[in-house]
């Protein structure tokens, strides 16, 4: 799944089969986590369409329905794309050796993501107050921000460096 490993005089090295196994485990998290997402989208557009479209009006719980399905389709076709593409970024790294740093990237984004879908949510809901909310509020905002500075100053240290490359 995450390229070809190398091989040295007829038996693969160890070193990347870490490596390897190390983006492999980095891209369930990312993608656990983004289907995570599209869950708690859908929980906020659920929300969203009941308590300012539908009413009582049965035509229009209809669409709402009809608005569901076509989500689930079109998230499903992103969630599929999105999956493959950080697949391949991750893999890269591997071979750039910068597996950690693109996690913190992509894992700091889909956080930041979260909040909003999450504020959404709970502001539709009445539960803004619940205490395991707000700290994960606290996570998505700080850890979110702490993962993407995280990533960006080791780009930027990593470019610093001269090349070592042999």
């Amino acid at each position: 799944m995450f390229g070809e490993l190398s091989e040295s005089r007829g038996c693969v090295r160890k070193a990347n089969w870490k490596k390897y196994i190390l983006a492999f485990t980095v891209w369930l998290i990312v993608s656990a986590l983004s289907f995570w997402i599209l869950v708690v989208f859908r929980q906020a557009l659920l929300s969203l369409l009941s308590t300012f479209y539908v009413g009582d009006s049965a035509p229009r719980s209809w669409r709402a329905g009809l608005v569901d399905r076509v989500y689930i389709l079109v998230a499903g076709l992103i969630y599929l794309i999105f999956i493959l593409l950080m697949q391949e970024y991750l893999r890269v790294g591997v071979t750039k050796d910068d597996v950690l740093r693109r996690f913190a990237r992509v894992v700091g984004i889909e956080l930041l993501v979260l909040l909003p879908i999450d504020l959404t949510t709970s502001l539709l809901q009445r539960s803004f107050a619940d205490p395991v909310g707000i700290l994960l509020f606290v996570v998505e905002i700080f850890g979110g921000g702490a993962l993407l500075a995280y990533s960006i100053r080791a780009k930027h240290n990593r470019e610093a460096l001269p090349s070592q490359k042999p």
